[in-house]
C-alpha cells in the first residue's frame, strides 16, 4: 500500500492499523480532525511517511489513546503529543529534532514512551516523573543534562483515575550525553529489570542501592566514567544476566568475583560479562571460575531473548541491545538470547597464570582476554569449551605450546593468539581449516607455526615455516 485510503476519510475509526506498508508524504489531517472522539488505537510504523504536524502541536484527540505508534518513518519537526495521553506511545527511529516545551503534561497516563533514535536535544524536566511509566527509552539522541533522580527514587506512582500503581521497569538513556552522577538514593524494592546508560558521561560511582533492584536482569553502563572498584556486591542479584561495565574507569582487582565471601550466591544468572578497556589489575586464583555456574551448563535449545515481562496490553516485548566485542569485531546484538555467554576482560592491566577452572565454562561462546599480562601455559582446559565460538588470548606474555585440545573446539570461528611468546606446531591441521580467521604471528624463540589455512580471508596475521 502506498497511500491513505481515501475510503476511511468520512467514516469515525476507532481502530486503525496501518502499520508496515510503503505510505509517504504527509499524514492527512482528518486522522486528528475527523476522528477525535472515535479514535483509540492508531498505528502507522514502518512506513515512509514525513510529516505529521497538527497546528498546536498536539493531537485533539478527546479519548485516551490505547497506541499512538509513529516508529520508523520519516518524520521530522516537533513530536506531536495527544491531547489525553496515550497509554503506548513510540516515536522511535524517526528525524523529530523537537519536542514541546511541556511534553510531559501529556504523558500523565503513559506507560511505555519510546523517542529513540530521533535528533532530540535539551534537558529532561523532572516533571516526567509525574507520569505512570513503566518503560522510558530515549536511546541514541543528544540529551544532556543530569538525570532526573526522582525517576530512580520515587519507587512506585499511583495513578487516581486508573487506581493503579505504576514502576519503572526499563530506562534506557544509551548514546545521549547525559552527565553527573548516578542517583544513589535506590529505594528498597526497586523495580527496574533495565537500566542501559551506555554511551554517556555519567561519573562517580555506581551507587550500592542497586543491590535492592533484586528483579535486575540488564545492566549496562559501558562507555562512561565510572571510578570505581569491581561491584561485587552486585553478585546477590538473582536475576542479572548482562553487566557491561567496559570503557570506564574502574580499577582494583576482580578476584572478588569468587571466594572472598562465604555466600554461596555468586552471580546466579550472569551471561554477559563485559569489563573491558578499565584500569583493572591483579591476579585470579585457581578456583575463580567455579563460581560462575550460570555458565557451566550446556543448553540444548536456541534460547529466548533476554527481555522484561510482557506488559499489561501491550502486544510483544521490549528488548534491549548491547554492543559487545564478537568475533574480532564491534557490534551490536539487537536480542540477547539466553543461549549467548561472553566474557571480556580485555584492555586491563590482569596477570598471572590463567585458571585451569576455565575450562568448566562449558557454554561460553566468546572469550576474550586480550591486552593484559597473562603468563605461563595456555590451559589445556579450554578445549572442554566446545560451545566456544571466538577465543581472542593476544597481546600478553603466554608461553609454551599451543594446547592440541584446542582442535576440539570444532565451533571456533576466531582465533587470536598473536603476540604473545607461544612455540611449536599443531599436528593436527584440521581444525585452522574450520576456522575463519585466524592471528598467530611470531610465537617467540625464533620459531613460527602454521597454525591455520584460511583461503576467504586474503590479509591474514599468519606465517608458515
Amino acid at each position: 500500500m502506498a497511500q491513505f485510503p481515501r475510503s476511511l476519510t468520512h467514516k469515525q475509526i476507532s481502530y486503525l492499523d496501518l502499520s508496515r506498508n510503503k505510505i509517504n508524504g504527509a499524514v492527512p489531517k482528518h486522522v486528528w480532525e475527523t476522528w477525535s472522539s472515535s479514535l483509540r488505537y492508531l498505528n502507522l510504523s514502518h512506513n515512509m511517511f514525513t510529516n505529521i504536524q497538527p497546528t498546536s502541536g498536539v493531537f485533539p484527540f478527546n479519548n485516551l489513546l490505547d497506541t499512538l505508534d509513529l516508529s520508523f518513518n520519516r518524520l521530522q519537526g516537533r513530536i506531536p503529543m495527544p491531547k489525553s495521553s496515550a497509554t503506548y506511545l513510540d516515536y522511535s527511529n524517526n528525524r523529530f529534532s523537537s519536542v514541546l516545551p511541556n511534553f510531559t503534561s501529556y504523558i500523565r497516563y503513559t506507560s511505555y514512551l519510546s523517542m529513540s533514535k530521533n535528533l532530540l536535544n535539551g534537558h529532561i524536566s523532572y516533571s516526567i516523573c509525574n507520569s505512570t511509566l513503566e518503560v522510558l527509552d530515549l536511546s541514541h539522541n543528544n540529551f544532556s543534562g543530569p538525570i532526573p533522580s526522582c525517576l530512580i527514587e520515587k519507587g512506585y506512582r499511583y495513578c487516581h483515575k486508573c487506581g493503579v500503581e505504576f514502576r519503572l521497569l526499563v530506562l534506557n538513556l544509551r548514546g545521549n550525553h547525559f552527565e553527573g552522577t548516578f542517583p544513589s538514593k535506590i529505594p528498597t524494592g526497586c523495580s527496574l529489570k533495565m537500566v542501559d546508560l551506555h554511551n554517556n558521561k555519567i561519573e562517580g560511582q555506581l551507587p550500592r542501592g542497586l543491590s535492592n533492584c533484586t528483579d535486575l536482569e540488564i545492566l549496562d553502563f559501558g562507555s562512561n566514567q565510572i571510578a570505581d572498584t569491581f561491584p561485587s556486591w552486585l553478585r546477590v542479584l538473582p536475576e542479572l544476566s548482562v553487566m557491561i561495565l567496559g570503557s570506564n574507569h574502574f580499577y582494583g582487582t576482580i578476584d572478588d568475583i569468587a571466594g572472598v565471601t562465604k555466600s554461596d550466591e555468586c552471580f546466579p544468572s550472569l551471561r554477559i560479562i563485559d569489563l573491558a578497556s578499565n584500569n583493572f589489575s591483579g591476579s585470579w586464583r585457581p578456583e575463580y571460575f567455579k563460581r560462575l555456574k550460570s555458565m557451566m551448563t550446556k543448553f540444548n535449545t536456541t534460547g529466548q531473548s533476554i527481555s522484561v515481562d510482557q506488559f499489561s496490553d501491550f502486544v510483544g516485548f521490549y528488548q534491549d541491545s548491547i554492543e559487545i566485542t564478537y568475533k574480532g569485531s564491534y557490534m551490536t546484538l539487537g536480542k540477547i538470547l539466553t543461549t549467548f555467554t561472553a566474557i571480556d576482560f580485555s584492555n586491563n592491566r590482569l596477570e598471572g597464570t590463567i585458571p585451569e577452572s576455565i575450562g568448566g565454562l562449558v557454554s561460553l561462546r566468546v572469550l576474550n582476554m586480550s591486552n593484559n599480562a597473562f603468563t605461563g601455559k595456555i590451559p589445556a582446559e579450554l578445549g572442554s569449551m566446545t560451545d566456544l565460538e571466538s577465543l581472542d588470548l593476544s597481546c600478553n606474555q603466554l608461553s609454551g605450546e599451543i594446547p592440541q585440545e584446542l582442535t576440539d573446539l570444532t565451533f571456533l570461528g576466531v582465533l587470536n593468539l598473536s603476540n604473545n611468546r607461544l612455540v611449536g606446531e599443531i599436528a593436527q591441521p584440521g581444525l585452522w581449516r574450520r576456522i575463519c580467521s585466524c592471528y598467530c604471528g611470531e610465537m617467540g624463540s625464533g620459531r613460527q607455526i602454521i597454525c591455520c589455512k584460511c583461503q576467504s580471508f586474503a590479509n591474514l596475521n599468519a606465517t608458515g615455516r
